[in-house]
């Protein structure tokens, strides 16, 4: 049986970190402060039990379109890079 690579040395090879902090340096331009939306979102989701996605769409409007990413960490501890259009990362980030 071949000795098989854990994932994230793969991804390191693929990745080197001064590619990952070269993506990262361009990014922080764009970066958003959406903690008032993950506010409204958990107040929200506490009664329903899910990411409520009618609320989310219309806050969305409001978002400032030139930054459209975050930066916010699951309860897990890790960090993580999001857009706030989508609704799998804005999940992460309200549970």
């Amino acid at each position: 049986m071949e000795n098989a690579s854990h994932p994230s040395e793969d991804f390191l090879t693929h990745y080197p970190s001064q590619n990952v902090e070269e993506a990262y340096t361009k990014i922080v331009p764009r970066l958003g402060n959406y903690e008032w939306l993950w506010k409204v979102l958990r107040l929200r989701a506490q009664k329903s039990g899910y990411l409520p996605n009618k609320l989310h769409a219309f806050f969305v409007r409001f978002h400032n379109r030139a930054k459209p990413y975050f930066v916010t960490q699951t309860r897990d501890g890790l960090f993580y890079v999001g857009d706030v259009h989508e609704t799998l990362p804005c999940g992460l980030a309200v549970f």
